[in-house]
């Protein structure tokens, strides 16, 4: 038996310490954006679908490639390391001294 509970474009989020929108959040394998500042143990919404500007490495990152949330440096990657998760997509070229990449988000399979 199932019942329907949220669209899931978002998702209820409480954290530990207030977040401020904008800021990158990774739950296990998934991965997403606080749509609103939340306070510290309040609920909000976190966006875990859509396309999002994300800072991104100094790399150049084609149309369709992974991308990869590098927690330590606060930015996508294309490049898959230990302690990356994945992000989803890009849908935009960037180039190398380019700061953002559009990402669609949790696009994929993590492997």
């Amino acid at each position: 038996m199932a019942r329907f509970v949220q669209h899931g474009d978002t998702i209820d989020y409480s954290p530990v310490a207030a977040a401020t929108a904008g800021t990158v959040v990774v739950q296990n394998d998934l991965i997403g954006v606080v749509m609103t500042d939340i306070a510290a143990g309040g609920k909000g919404a976190l966006g875990v679908e859509g396309v999002y500007e994300i800072a991104k490495a100094a790399e150049a990152i084609a149309v369709g490639e992974k991308v990869w949330w590098d927690g330590a440096n606060s930015r996508v990657t294309k490049t898959k390391g230990q302690l990356t998760v994945l992000a989803g997509k890009a849908v935009s070229a960037a180039a190398s001294g380019d700061a953002t990449v559009n990402v669609l988000l949790n696009e994929g399979p993590s492997a």
